[in-house]
């Protein structure tokens, strides 16, 4: 009889021939410890396309004979969009008041351009931050500013060109800035104003592809890459393969930013790893790859301490640093059923079934924006019998809650309902850094 997975009614089989069509199709790594969230997002793909249970969806994937097909639905619903403006304050400022500065003082007496690149963009908030940012440095009036946004999800490309964001969106963000860029279109929703929309270049690429660098894109000789959040999602051989692509996109002594989780993977010799006042980022160094000899200006000093690699090969997996990555992607695998005795099994595999189609229902609700539908799923699912003895889920139903709560701009419930999964979960350091961000939304700084 084949392996079946915790959860889930897909053979095991099925399931590593899936990851293999995914890492080929689109280069995402979907190890054995993250294939229940892979089959919730198949049972969700099976519901919205009423191709019936997730063993037949994945059969009827798999047999796709349109392989670009296949590959766009896999990119939709694999890939994560959650994300808001100006997220880690001390990035802008240091791209501000540094980085900006030092880029245009190498460019003396050239051309004085300046190529900036969010290269997984998701739904645009970090480019239209990036724009925002070179809006406020004067000395780039009279330059020519280029700022590319690329992501592998096409429907995310199309959500950052449409431009339309909520409240929540803005919840680092100050309210000038808000008033200055966009335009309000109801209590609960901003478009980005079309003299800020025009500054950015929209355009679907995906990191594990090899059509960059590149002059006809304008992925090669760039200044600053932003890469956060994203390299995580790729297995180490591809991994590294993006990290040479990037390299080789950079201008001499251009600069990549990481996510401080990501920081270990860089090995790349012609990348020379800081911290500068809190932000990890790397530069692109002198020969063997850049001319030799050349002296070029260096940023103002500020504090900085070396880099110490991170051992991900070796290093032990925490409930922390699984809770951390959580806390980027927004995503959470779902618990490992206990073992439980053979005659109980089917029923707690039918119960299970029927509290995560409940759940990826207000789930995509969710991501779609649709945040009252939202709410009416996820209420029902708290009032119900189905949570009384699945502790874990609950505190998911309550973290995603509380998302929509403060999406609606109820963040007096969504503080409560954070307080509740923190304290279902206090290891969980992503319900920590949510709960931080709704209080100082209210005011609270400390």
């Amino acid at each position: 009889m084949d392996k079946l997975l915790p959860q889930t009614e897909i053979p095991h089989f099925l399931m590593v021939m899936l990851n293999e069509v995914i890492r080929k199709s689109i280069g995402l790594n979907f190890p054995e410890n993250r294939w229940p969230e892979l089959q919730r997002k198949i049972m969700m793909m099976g519901r919205d396309l009423n191709l019936g249970d997730a063993t037949a969806t994945l059969k009827w994937l798999l047999d796709l004979p349109q392989q670009q097909k296949r590959e766009d639905l896999l990119t939709c619903y694999l890939t994560i969009g959650e994300t808001f403006f100006f997220r880690d304050q001390d990035v802008w400022n240091l791209l501000r008041q540094t980085i900006i500065p030092e880029r245009m003082a190498v460019k003396k007496g050239k051309a004085r351009e300046l190529t900036l690149w969010s290269a997984a963009c998701s739904s645009g908030e970090e480019p239209y931050s990036i724009a925002m940012t070179v809006a406020q440095v004067p000395a780039l009036e009279e330059c020519t500013v280029t700022i590319l946004a690329t992501d592998i999800n096409k429907e995310f490309i199309a959500k950052a060109k449409k431009g339309d964001y909520s409240k929540w969106s803005f919840r680092n963000m100050s309210s000038w800035l808000v008033a200055k860029y966009f335009n309000k279109k109801n209590d609960n929703c901003y478009s980005i104003s079309p003299s800020l929309k025009k500054r950015v270049t929209f355009f679907h690429l995906n990191l594990a592809g090899n059509n960059y660098p590149s002059a006809m894109n304008h992925t090669l000789g760039v200044d600053v890459i932003f890469c956060r959040n994203v390299l995580m999602y790729f297995p180490p051989k591809l991994r590294q393969q993006i990290i040479n692509r990037l390299f080789m996109s950079l201008n001499p002594h251009g600069w990549l930013l990481l996510s401080a989780s990501e920081i270990g993977f860089i090995k790349h010799p012609g990348l020379s790893g800081d911290q500068v006042d809190g932000v990890h980022l790397f530069r692109k160094q002198d020969a063997p790859y850049t001319d030799r000899g050349k002296k070029h200006p260096q940023p103002p000093s500020r504090k900085r301490v070396r880099v110490q690699p991170i051992n991900h090969s070796t290093r032990k997996q925490t409930p922390n640093s699984s809770s951390a990555a959580q806390a980027q992607t927004g995503q959470e695998e779902l618990p490992q059923s206990k073992a439980t005795p053979p005659e109980e099994k089917p029923v707690a595999r039918e119960k299970s079934a029927s509290l995560m189609k409940q759940y990826d229902a207000a789930d995509k609700f969710f991501q779609d924006r649709c945040y009252e539908e939202a709410r009416i799923k996820l209420q029902e699912l708290l009032t119900g019998d189905g949570l009384r003895n699945a502790h874990h889920f609950k505190t998911k139903v309550l973290a995603l809650l509380a998302k929509v709560h403060a999406n609606q701009g109820n963040l007096v419930e969504a503080r409560s309902l954070g307080e509740q999964a923190i304290a279902k979960d206090t290891l969980n350091t992503g319900y920590y850094y949510f709960l931080a961000t709704v209080c100082q939304e209210q005011g609270e700084n400390q």
